[in-house]
């Protein structure tokens, strides 16, 4: 939209230039009553084509730099486009894979948070060989459970 915008601007100003500075075609008499008479109006008129000539030499070079400008433009536009579109597919793959991430993530919660409300602390100290590791585990494990449930 923006290189649309200055694309307008460049041609509007290249328009009122040309609009600005008018060149107004000499008349030239084409009757001629000798040599002479022909080769002075002959003359005239091609020190009018010459001025009209060099009066459009500006506005043409100002064209040919405003084409490779649009042209560049619309290269970049295509780039940018290409991108977009490589971007929103690696946009739709990171979505798919943090899903599945989320899926594995919620069984593990799921599993953990049942493990969790079925440990048997007296099982555990009696099969442990340290009791100290294991209430330290039984700690933990009651306070992520408790705040998953709570969700702090």
């Amino acid at each position: 939209m923006k290189h649309l915008r200055l694309l307008c601007i460049c041609f509007l100003l290249f328009v009122s230039l040309v609009v600005v500075t008018p060149i107004y075609a000499q008349s030239c008499d084409s009757n001629c009553t000798d040599a002479g008479d022909c080769q002075a109006k002959f003359a005239k008129c091609q020190e009018a084509w010459n001025q009209m000539e060099a009066a459009k030499k500006p506005h043409v070079e100002t064209l040919r730099k405003m084409d490779a400008d649009i042209a560049a433009f619309l290269n970049r536009i295509k780039i940018i486009e290409a991108e977009m579109v490589k971007k929103a597919t690696a946009i739709q793959e990171g979505e798919k894979e943090l899903e599945a991430l989320l899926v594995v993530a919620s069984r593990r919660i799921k599993s953990f948070y049942m493990r969790s409300t079925n440990v048997n602390l007296l099982a555990s100290l009696l099969t442990s060989s340290n009791i100290g590791a294991t209430l330290r585990n039984y700690g933990y494990q009651q306070v992520l459970s408790s705040c998953w449930k709570t969700r702090c």
